[in-house]
């Protein structure tokens, strides 16, 4: 009987100390290093806890009520390539700071579809990732696309110039 006393004492403390787990808070900045300058509407997802939210104007976001122990963090921006994956510890009733440096794009072209040499677009075609069907095929033999390849990726041209051989 003893046995299952201490037994149900220990199992009842484990409880008591996981249910008690604090919480911290996160703050932080999202920076593009390029431009010197925060990066607003950034997304900011904690996984764990399930906790997101968007960068200010400035770049600036704090999260509190985070639970206390390991998270991982999931930072992505519109012109900034693939997604950051952080690893970060909250401690209980602190809050920890962290600046998540950004380098943009370099296809993050705001020209439309003019090209960035002639500045034309009579000659610019889009470029088509992924397999292409038989529908594609024909549309490149007749130069109305450009095939970019089968790997899709966060960071790729979209337009291509037959003038300049440029991709933008």
């Amino acid at each position: 009987m003893k046995k299952i006393q201490i037994t149900s004492i220990i199992v009842f403390s484990f409880l008591q100390i996981a249910l008690s787990q604090g919480s911290g808070s996160l703050e932080g900045i999202v920076f593009d290093n390029t431009r010197s300058e925060g990066v607003q509407y950034a997304h900011i997802h904690l996984l764990k806890s399930d906790l997101r939210m968007i960068t200010d104007s400035a770049g600036n976001f704090k999260l509190e009520d985070i639970p206390a122990g390991d998270e991982v963090l999931k930072n992505d921006a519109l012109g900034y390539g693939k997604p950051r994956i952080v690893h970060i510890r909250i401690f209980e009733d602190s809050t920890v700071f962290i600046r998540l440096n950004l380098e943009a794009c370099e296809y993050d072209y705001l020209g439309g579809g003019n090209c960035p040499v002639c500045l034309q677009t009579d000659q610019v075609i889009p470029i088509v990732y992924g397999n292409p069907g038989r529908k594609t095929i024909r549309r490149m033999k007749k130069g109305e696309v450009y095939l970019g390849g089968t790997v899709i990726d966060y960071c790729q041209p979209r337009f291509y110039c037959k003038r300049d051989k440029v991709k933008f």
